[in-house]
C-alpha cells in the first residue's frame, strides 16, 4: 500500500512537469549532468575506460570533450523520455524528420513486411514515434521487460500509444508466426550486451564485440528486407534518421554476414557523432575467450 502512495506522490509531479517546454527540460538536464559527471561521478571509469579504448587515435583533451558530451547527452535522453509523457504526434512531426522513407513504403507497395534495425543512438526513442506516426505500416517493437512493474507499464504506455505493438524480444518468433500473413514494419535495437550463448562475434570499433543474434536469425526464417535506421542530431532537440539498406534477400545471408553488415552501419553511425551512443554500458564485459 505504501508503495502505490510513494509511486503516486513521485507520478503527479513528473507528469506535470513533462509538460514544460523543452528548452526548459534541456536545462533541467543540463544540470543532471553536472550532478552525475562531478559529483556523483556516475560510471566515468567506464566510460573514459571505453572511449580510450574505441578511439586510440584521440588525444586526452579530446576524449574529455567526449566525455563531457555524451553525460549531457545521456541526460538529455532521459529528459526527452519525460517529455513524452504528455505530448502528441505532432510533437515528433516537427522535431524528427525521415530521411529516404520511400525505401520502407516501397516495400509496403509490394507487400512485403520489413525489419528496422538501429543502435541506440540519439534520441531512438523519438524516432520509434516518428516512425509509427508516418509510415503505413502496422507496427510492432521488441524490448526487455523492466524489473520494475510500474515503470515497466510506463515505458510500454509510451511506446504502445501510437498504435505499435511492443512484444516481448522473447516471445518474437511467436508472433511473426501469427501475423505471418500480414505486412508488418518492425524494429529491433540490437546493440546490447548478449549472454554469452546467444552471440555472434565481429569487429566493431575496433574490438572484438559481441552481438545478439535476434534480428538475424529472424530476418532469415522469415526472409524479411532489413534496414538499417541511422540517427542523427541536427541540433539539440531534433534529429534526423535516414533508411539504408542492410539486405534485401537475408536468406542469401549468413547469421554472420547481417552482423558485420549491422556492425559497420552502427560504427559508421556513432562515429559521425561519437557522443551519442550509450558509454556508461558495460559492453565488453568478456571476450571470445574468457
Amino acid at each position: 500500500m505504501w508503495q502505490k502512495l510513494l509511486f503516486g506522490l513521485v507520478w503527479v509531479p513528473v507528469k506535470t512537469g513533462s509538460y514544460l517546454p523543452m528548452a526548459v527540460l534541456h536545462g533541467i538536464g543540463d544540470v543532471f549532468a553536472m550532478v552525475l559527471y562531478r559529483i556523483v561521478r556516475y560510471r566515468r571509469s567506464v566510460v573514459r575506460e571505453n572511449l580510450v579504448q574505441c578511439f586510440p587515435e584521440f588525444n586526452s583533451a579530446q576524449i574529455l570533450k567526449i566525455e563531457w558530451a555524451y553525460y549531457r547527452h545521456m541526460s538529455s535522453l532521459i529528459v526527452e523520455f519525460w517529455k513524452q509523457l504528455s505530448v502528441d504526434q505532432r510533437f515528433y512531426k516537427r522535431r524528427v524528420e525521415l530521411e529516404n522513407v520511400e525505401l520502407f513504403h516501397e516495400f509496403q507497395a509490394e507487400g512485403k513486411s520489413v525489419m528496422l534495425v538501429m543502435g541506440h543512438v540519439n534520441s531512438w526513442e523519438w524516432v520509434l514515434q516518428k516512425v509509427v506516426a508516418e509510415t503505413r505500416f502496422p507496427f510492432y517493437t521488441l524490448y526487455r521487460p523492466l524489473s520494475n512493474k510500474r515503470v515497466d507499464a510506463i515505458v510500454h504506455g509510451v511506446r504502445s500509444r501510437y498504435g505499435a505493438d511492443v512484444i516481448d524480444m522473447h516471445t518474437a518468433v511467436r508472433y511473426l508466426l501469427e501475423h505471418r500473413n500480414e505486412v508488418l514494419g518492425g524494429c529491433f535495437i540490437a546493440d546490447q550486451n548478449p549472454p554469452r550463448q546467444n552471440a555472434v562475434w565481429t569487429e566493431f570499433l575496433g574490438r572484438e564485440t559481441a552481438f545478439f543474434s535476434g534480428f538475424q536469425k529472424l530476418a532469415i526464417r522469415f526472409n524479411q528486407p532489413v534496414l538499417y535506421l541511422e540517427v542523427l542530431r541536427v541540433r539539440r532537440g531534433y534529429y534526423t534518421a535516414n533508411f539504408r539498406t542492410l539486405c534485401l534477400e537475408p536468406k542469401s545471408c549468413s547469421e554472420q554476414e547481417l552482423t558485420d553488415r549491422y556492425a559497420t552501419m552502427l560504427m559508421e553511425n556513432i562515429k559521425k557523432q561519437p557522443e551519442s551512443w550509450l558509454w556508461s554500458h558495460r559492453r565488453w564485459k568478456y571476450t571470445r575467450t574468457s
